[in-house]
């Protein structure tokens, strides 16, 4: 008699980025000891799972008493990847918002731009 082996699939890529409520919790609780900021939030286009991560992070912010204008959806020039703040002046709470996105494993970038007109919070893809 002859009989069928069941194999499992098993799909190893990057995995969707995620905010435990715990990590949410613990930033919110440190913007607040700081002046709200206002940001810019953009993803990808048609990058759900940026799209969704952006959702999650502008909830947090406006938590935290932050004016987000987005989730923006843009096509760019150049492949963007990661997470990518952008400000022309910087403020402790630009920072804490990086150093927390490092703690998560989220691979954060700052640039100091002196000739923008406001933050911006970029989320690039997941690669």
């Amino acid at each position: 008699m002859g009989g069928q082996i069941a194999h499992s699939i098993q799909n190893f890529g990057p995995q969707p980025r995620q905010v435990s409520q715990a990590a949410a919790n613990a930033l919110v609780a440190e913007l607040r000891t700081h002046p709200p900021e206002s940001i810019d939030l953009t993803c990808l286009m048609g990058d759900t799972e940026g799209y969704q991560l952006a959702s999650i992070l502008k909830q947090v912010l406006e938590l935290s008493g932050w004016k987000i204008n987005g989730v923006n959806q843009a096509i760019f020039n150049t492949p963007l990847k990661n997470i990518i703040i952008e400000t022309p002046t910087i403020s402790p709470a630009f920072v804490l918002l990086l150093n927390w996105f490092a703690s998560l494993g989220l691979k954060p970038q700052g640039n100091h731009n002196k000739e923008i007109n406001g933050a911006k919070l970029i989320i690039g893809g997941n690669i």
